[in-house]
């Protein structure tokens, strides 16, 4: 598969930790795979309520 790859710029990535810097390190790791279109937050209420108006792609928990 020389010269392909995964384009995951249009996905729609969620990431819910209660730590932050564990947050800023999986957002980090996301941007530099070229996702630009990511939402962080810090417990699962609040991901429960913003998934309907974000429509993540993927959900990263812990």
């Amino acid at each position: 598969m020389s010269g392909s790859y995964l384009d995951l710029s249009q996905q729609n990535l969620m990431i819910v930790d209660d730590n932050r810097h564990m947050r800023a390190l999986l957002c980090s790791i996301f941007r530099a795979l070229n996702i630009k279109k990511l939402k962080e937050v810090s417990d699962g209420e609040t991901a429960l309520i913003e998934v309907e108006s974000f429509e993540p792609t993927l959900i990263v928990t812990d």
